[in-house]
């Protein structure tokens, strides 16, 4: 049985609770002050037990025979006044009682002599603990403006079962007051402590479990959050969004876990003690006071995003003798080997707001100069580095210009996301990949090439550039990853850009997806390539402005294609007569759809298959005629929509077959022999 005494009781009378051997573990009332002779005497159950700060004075044989006692904590910082056998045959340092401690205070007194230490424990031994009781200590400048009087102590997720004391400290008439408190509904303490300008909430009782539970204080408003002694991790998202000021660790501390001290906006001091090895992800992401902070020499890892989003951070020091960790002759940049993991979301670069990435650095860490305010210039170039990595140059709202080297070959989503100034980028002739969102909303960039080596493309790449006018496209095959609906289309590449000049290459065999998709400024005129031999679906779906012939050619079509993808020219306009190009083989859904302009349109013999509703809604389109003996596959309303005068034309002995055939039976009626000229 644990018993908890009320909190008014001063005096505890002798043999008040003499021989009661059900009892396990006592917290005395914080009012107490006196203890009785023989009080507990022969409490052979009891474990444990807690004296109140204000203790003064301990009786005759208090604790006589409580044989199973292992744990006495005192929260006086002057030990009380014994006799000499107020602990009776009990000896917690004995040899045969491995594990047996007293438990004082930091910086108590008088625990070194008298009964406490010649009846009760040995002080040569390693029984008597005095500075490693584990615990989290919160300070709180209660008249500062910084936090007020109503102060919660413990966030909404703390488990309260690993935390046996919870400790009041505080300065009153020129002396240090401590008393336990109760545990508060929802963590809420309201402060009225006369006299003083701080006051220190003391947590304790991590033996078993010497972790700060994630989310535990998640949100709490202190001056000052100090992780003591005897604690070893502490969790994910531990103090995430605490309105603190300064935080210390020490000896000890092995971990800090995942988001532990994320967006702290008022967090401008860490002190971090060597012992430190971990730094979870995400662990100091996003706290805006912070302006400088120094690495252990014991870290041996720093999880990603660690130190990302500090748009303030102008220098991160490591110590000396760091295995893992380094900067660059005091650059205040943290590197690993060959990684450069975080350029300070603050630093400013040279006299020229620029930066050199060292010759030896092969790889960029995730987000390692996002959010940088001050960054201008970007020089890839001498570095060994072939892979932009995610989200690397994310909201780096000053940078101009990036200096890429000429062997990279991939840039990962978001990495250039919202470099609102990004105005000159010259893509490597050896990248293939552009992922998704890569330089989504960079409203300055006004032109960009791709090279011919790109293969893929992700979704919205460079969507929302508003300032993007030009585009020379290079890239012989390329995929755009873009995903259609009926009538829409997610991810085009360049949704959102005022573009006036799209120029393909020649050489340009595959028209990606949704590449000009929704295209319609009044200057922008489109010339297919003359090696393209595919048109991807939605490709110039809604383009309105016309598309140019080859020199010498009467088609806007390349002689070569051979697929055309679902809405690729829906709702396009198109010349009065399309000749489609001898190689076609199949037609997509909606391919044609709305194309209402054209008045006469020649499909060709190697046609094999058209769509639902390939050539629908043409409403100019009077003559339609088909080179082919056999029926194509066509699809559902395929030429649903059609102008009354609608004729399609068929080889004079194949009538029958297309009148028969599979939904071409439904347009038998319009469906004559080609005319012989």
């Amino acid at each position: 049985t644990s018993v908890r005494i009320g909190a008014n009781v001063v005096t505890y009378w002798a043999n008040c609770f003499k021989g009661c051997s059900g009892i396990t573990s006592l917290s005395l009332s914080d009012a107490a002050l006196t203890i009785q002779a023989s009080a507990f005497e022969s409490c052979t159950g009891l474990t444990s037990i807690v004296l109140p700060s204000k203790v003064a004075t301990l009786g005759s044989k208090v604790f006589e025979s409580c044989s199973k006692l292992t744990k006495i904590r005192s929260l006086n910082l002057t030990a009380a006044y014994t006799e000499s056998d107020t602990f009776g045959s009990i000896n917690l340092a004995g040899s045969s009682v491995s594990g047996k401690v007293l438990e004082v205070l930091e910086g108590a007194e008088g625990y070194t002599s008298g009964a406490w230490a010649n009846s009760l424990c040995n002080v040569t031994e390693c029984n008597f603990v005095k500075k490693s009781i584990p615990y989290v200590k919160c300070t709180y400048d209660i008249n500062s403006g910084n936090v007020g009087t109503d102060v919660r102590v413990l966030g909404s997720s703390l488990d309260i079962s690993a935390i046996d004391t919870l400790l009041l400290e505080y300065t009153s008439g020129g002396s240090t007051v401590i008393r336990r408190l109760d545990f508060p509904t929802g963590g809420l303490y309201q402060f009225s402590v006369e006299g003083t300008n701080t006051i220190t909430v003391v947590f304790s009782g991590y033996e078993n479990t010497p972790t700060v539970p994630a989310n535990a204080f998640a949100g709490i408003k202190a001056t000052k959050v100090e992780v003591g002694e005897g604690i070893t991790s502490v969790g994910n998202n531990s103090f995430y969004q605490a309105e603190i000021y300064e935080f210390k660790t020490n000896t000890g501390l092995t971990s800090l876990g995942g988001g532990a001290l994320s967006s702290c906006p008022n967090l401008a001091t860490v002190n971090l003690a060597e012992g430190l090895t971990t730094i979870g992800s995400d662990c100091f992401y996003n706290n805006q006071s912070l302006t400088t902070i120094t690495i252990p020499a014991s870290v041996t890892s720093i999880g990603s995003d660690a130190l990302s989003g500090c748009n303030n951070l102008t220098e991160i020091v490591v110590i000396a003798g760091n295995t893992v960790y380094r900067n660059n002759s005091g650059d205040g940049v943290l590197f690993s080997g060959t990684t450069l993991v975080q350029f300070p979301g603050g630093k400013t670069g040279d006299a020229n707001f620029s930066y050199e990435v060292p010759s030896d650095i092969t790889t960029l860490g995730r987000r390692c100069f996002a959010g940088n305010t001050k960054i201008k210039i970007v020089d890839l170039s001498s570095s060994l580095i072939t892979n932009v990595a995610d989200y690397v140059f994310n909201n780096c709202s000053a940078l101009t210009t990036v200096v890429f080297r000429n062997a990279i070959t991939s840039i990962g989503n978001w990495a250039f996301n919202e470099c609102s100034s990004l105005n000159n980028v010259t893509l490597p002739t050896s990248l293939t990949s552009i992922a998704g969102y890569a330089f989504y909303k960079c409203t300055s960039l006004t032109s960009i090439t791709i090279p011919a080596t790109l293969t893929s493309m992700g979704t919205y790449a460079f969507a929302s550039c508003t300032s993007l006018s030009t585009v020379v496209w290079n890239a012989t095959s390329c995929t755009t990853g873009v995903s259609g609906s009926t009538s829409s289309l997610t991810g085009a590449p360049f949704s959102g850009c005022p573009l006036i000049s799209f120029t393909f290459a020649d050489t340009v065999i595959a028209i990606p997806a949704g590449i000009c998709y929704l295209q319609n400024n009044t200057s922008l005129r489109i010339k297919m390539p003359s090696s393209a031999q595919s048109v991807g679906q939605f490709a110039f779906y809604g383009y309105t402005r016309g598309f140019e012939n080859d020199t010498g050619s009467t088609s806007i079509f390349p002689s070569g294609i051979v697929n055309i993808g679902g809405y690729a020219f829906n709702g396009c306009v198109l010349p009065t007569v399309v000749d489609l190009p001898s190689t076609l083989v199949n037609v997509g859904t909606y391919a044609f759809n709305g194309c209402s302009g054209v008045t006469t349109m020649t499909v060709p013999t190697a046609i094999s298959s058209i769509g639902i509703r390939g050539f629908a809604s043409m409403s100019a389109l009077t003559s339609l005629t088909f080179n082919k003996v056999t029926p194509p596959t066509i699809g559902v309303e395929t030429f649903a929509g059609h102008n009354n005068s609608l004729v399609i034309y068929v080889p004079s002995g194949s009538i029958t077959d297309y009148q028969t055939a599979p939904i071409w039976t439904q347009y038998a009626s319009i469906i004559q022999a080609i005319q012989s000229i």
